[in-house]
């Protein structure tokens, strides 16, 4: 299209074109990127604040707006670390040296998240149903569940 529209020597083309990678995803497929768009990037910051900028949306009330919700994170930070400071893990499960371990060093809703997949992984069955010369392929299912996505 430089060549056909003759845009070689304009020199905005030719800086947008030599960005190329990082707009066109046909040619950013050897960057990782977990498969988030620009635009994602953008719709999770706006849920993150709960605030959606208009064309209309002054720079102050984007500010105001922007720094309530910073406050209001770290409000929710410093009290999960003071309750986190306080409280001990609990489990129902008897304790490996694993669990012990992380209890000790895993915040507490850390902790209960990483308990809770870790009794998902303990009720797992995995059987080998298929094999390559590049790959495995296993089936890994919950026991009273059998074909379940987990």
């Amino acid at each position: 299209m430089m060549l056909k529209y003759n845009l070689t020597a304009h020199s905005w083309y030719k800086r947008v074109y030599g960005l190329k990678e990082k707009w066109c995803p046909t040619l950013s497929r050897d960057f990782f990127s977990a498969g988030i768009l620009s635009s994602q990037r953008s719709e999770s910051t706006n849920h993150a604040i709960g605030f959606k900028a208009s064309k209309a949306t002054t720079l102050t009330e984007f500010y105001t707006i922007f720094k309530k919700t910073t406050n209001r994170w770290r409000s929710k930070e410093k009290h999960d670390e003071f309750t986190c400071s306080k409280s001990i893990a609990f489990t129902s499960s008897p304790l490996s040296r694993m669990l012990k371990h992380d209890a000790l060093v895993f915040t507490l809703s850390l902790f209960q998240n990483f308990e809770k997949e870790f009794g998902y992984s303990m009720a797992t069955t995995s059987q080998m149903i298929g094999t390559t010369e590049e790959c495995l392929l296993y089936k890994v299912s919950l026991e009273d569940k059998p074909w379940s996505a987990h």
